[in-house]
């Protein structure tokens, strides 16, 4: 089974942003930042996935995935992630 750990909640990014390690790893990469956050326009929040660093540096902005509303663990599932505690 793939697993997402959570790390660390609330990092610079933002309050909704939250640095996940991912077993096995991801296109080479074990850490991840699930960053959430309302669109421009009023219309709802997206939450994105980007590669990071143990540190939580984003080592990309471009995304390894998007999805609308604000539920991590959904975001982390369409990479097929099941969030553990």
């Amino acid at each position: 089974m793939k697993t997402a750990w959570l790390i660390k909640q609330g990092l610079r990014l933002g309050a909704k942003a939250a640095l996940y390690e991912l077993e096995p790893p991801l296109r080479g990469c074990a850490y991840v930042v699930v960053d959430t956050y309302a669109l421009a326009d009023g219309s709802g929040e997206l939450t994105k996935i980007y590669k990071a660093s143990v540190t939580a540096e984003v080592k990309s902005w471009r995304p390894l995935a998007t999805e609308y509303g604000t539920d991590h663990g959904a975001a982390l599932a369409s990479l097929g992630y099941e969030v553990s505690a």
